[in-house]
């Protein structure tokens, strides 16, 4: 797990914290694969957490741009 995650404490703050958790693995293996997180990544990882959107719909957006 990244161990300084101060950047990102807005987006992980109403986390329950197995959400948060999750959102932080994701973010570990991120960073192991070599890439390192934006602010609007963690932010949809954070929604795809409380189920606000759906990997699909990340995907999508993606697709879109």
């Amino acid at each position: 797990m990244p161990s300084d995650t101060s950047d990102w404490d807005d987006q992980l703050a109403e986390l329950t914290p197995l959400q948060r958790d999750a959102v932080l693995a994701t973010i570990a293996g991120n960073i192991a694969d070599g890439v390192e997180p934006t602010k609007e990544d963690v932010a949809r990882l954070a929604a795809v957490a409380r189920g606000e959107l759906t990997a699909e719909q990340i995907a999508d957006s993606f697709r879109q741009s």
